[in-house]
C-alpha cells in the first residue's frame, strides 16, 4: 500500500514543468533517468523529504511517510502571485497549499486500502495542526526544516546576502533562521547542526543562534 501511495505521488509530481539542479553527491541517491543535472523540482524535493525522514526517523509511521513525500505535491499549480501582497495573503496561499495537498495525499491513500482514520491523520500533518502536541506534526516539521537547511538554505541565503535589489540582508535572513528554529525540536535541533554544509551559511545559522 505504502509504495503504491508514493509511486502515484511521484506520477503527480514528476508532472512538475519546472527544473531544479540535483545537488554534488545526490546523483547516486536518486532513481535513474534520462535527464542529466536536473529533476521535476517538487519530485525532487518529495526524494529530499523522504530521504532526510528515513535518517532521522527511520521508525516513522506510513502516514508521516506518505506526508513526507506529498508536503509539496502539485505546487506549482498555484503561485504565491494569485494571492495578494503582504503577511495575511501569505499566510493564505500557504493554508490553500497545505489543504490541497492533504487533499491529494488523503485520496491516494485511501484508493490504496488505507483506513478513512490513517487519511485523516495525513491531512493533519500536511496541514500543520497541532504542531507541539501531535508527535507526528512535530516530526514531520523538523524533516520539512531539515530539508530546507540542507538544500535550499545555502541558495537561499548567498542570493539575499548579495547587495542587489530584492536582497533581503542579514538581518531577514538571520531572522528567517530564528522562526525556522523555533518550529523544530531538540532533536531536530540537533540533527541540523550536524548538517554538511558550506562554512558561510552555517555561520549565519550560528550567528542567528547566538
Amino acid at each position: 500500500r505504502l509504495c503504491s501511495v508514493l509511486a502515484a505521488i511521484d506520477s503527480i509530481n514528476w508532472d512538475d514543468p519546472r527544473e531544479d539542479e540535483i545537488q554534488s553527491g545526490e546523483e547516486k541517491k536518486l532513481p535513474e533517468s534520462t535527464r542529466s543535472g536536473t529533476r521535476p523540482k517538487e519530485w525532487l524535493y518529495g526524494q529530499r523529504m523522504s530521504r532526510r525522514l528515513k535518517l532521522f526517523a527511520p521508525w516513522a509511521s506510513h502516514v508521516v511517510q506518505v506526508a513526507a513525500r506529498a508536503q509539496h505535491v502539485k505546487r506549482w499549480v498555484s503561485e504565491r502571485r494569485s494571492y495578494p501582497e503582504g503577511t495575511a495573503g501569505y499566510k493564505k496561499w500557504r493554508q490553500d497549499l497545505g489543504k490541497m495537498h492533504a487533499q491529494i495525499a488523503k485520496e491516494e491513500m485511501l484508493k490504496a486500502g488505507y483506513g478513512e482514520k490513517e487519511a485523516s491523520q495525513v491531512t493533519k500533518l500536511l496541514t500543520k495542526q497541532d504542531i507541539k502536541g501531535d508527535k507526528e506534526v512535530q516530526l514531520l516539521e523538523d524533516v520539512i526544516c531539515l530539508v530546507f537547511l540542507e538544500f535550499y538554505w545555502f541558495p537561499f541565503s548567498q542570493k539575499h546576502a548579495e547587495p542587489q535589489k530584492d536582497a533581503m540582508g542579514e538581518e531577514k535572513l538571520l531572522d528567517i533562521v530564528k522562526k525556522t528554529w523555533v518550529k523544530m525540536s531538540d532533536k531536530g535541533h540537533a540533527a541540523a547542526l550536524e548538517l554538511p554544509l558550506p562554512e558561510k551559511p552555517k555561520a549565519l545559522i550560528l550567528k542567528a543562534l547566538s
